[in-house]
């Protein structure tokens, strides 16, 4: 008989819960260091972006990011081509075709329930060479 929220295990699609399930089986596709929170590899240097190599960089930065971003409610990028969505914790995900440095790009920035399982971090997706 109710609805709302505190009774049932269902998650409303935009809220928090909702996008730690879509981190769940993200983490279980893409390579995710437990330590830093963060997906990818370290860049090339220490303080720059995450990065991913694989054979098609385009498809595999739309997947993470249609993982991710799943239930979330669209927002319009101003000035820049791509997608973004936003969590009712406030985690925020986007994604770019082309990042300044031209590979696809995805930013994570994890609002009050995600910050307990990731930190904020771009991921570049480069070509496997």
């Amino acid at each position: 008989m109710g609805g709302g929220r505190g009774g049932s295990n269902t998650h409303f699609p935009s809220s928090g819960e909702a996008f730690i399930e879509n981190l769940k089986a993200a983490k279980s596709t893409f390579e995710f260091d437990t330590t830093t929170g963060k997906f990818g590899a370290p860049g090339r240097r220490p303080t720059s972006a995450r990065q991913m190599l694989n054979r098609e960089p385009m498809k595999q930065s739309m997947k993470l990011y249609e993982l991710l971003a799943k239930g979330g409610i669209s927002e319009t990028m101003p000035g820049k081509s791509g997608k973004r969505v936003s969590f009712e914790d406030g985690t925020h995900i986007s994604w770019r075709p082309a990042s300044g440095s031209g590979s696809p790009a995805i930013q994570i920035s994890p609002g009050i329930l995600a910050r307990d399982y990731l930190t904020p971090h771009k991921i570049h997706f480069e070509k496997e060479q």
